[in-house]
């Protein structure tokens, strides 16, 4: 992620400083995008200041995700006990799996 908002910074012309200044990140975020990942507000705020969609900040290419999809899986993986919860929900039987599903649906 950190070389597309590199590219993105070049092509604003702006400086990575610059452009966490203006975006209210702190100095050196944008550096640290190869060992995190942001959550979905910064991704929001990312996206409307270099114009661009969530697609373009979170898969670098505009896909076959909409927005929402893109807000979920950041959602998803920035909520830690969700997380472990659905490694354990990939490694049960599928029946398992369908009556979790019944119960999710019923909620």
């Amino acid at each position: 992620m950190k070389e597309r908002i590199k590219a993105l910074c070049k092509k604003k012309g702006v400086s990575m400083n610059t452009a966490e200044k203006e975006m209210g990140l702190a100095k050196g975020y944008l550096s640290k995008l190869d060992n995190s990942n942001p959550n979905a507000k910064t991704v929001d705020k990312m996206a409307e200041y270099f114009g661009v969609s969530y697609d373009i900040i979170v898969y670098g290419e505009e896909s076959k995700f909409s927005k929402d999809r893109a807000l979920l899986e950041i959602q998803i993986t920035d909520d830690e006990e969700l997380m472990l919860r659905l490694k354990k929900y990939i490694d049960l039987p599928q029946e398992k799996k369908e009556l979790i599903l019944k119960m999710i649906d019923n909620l």
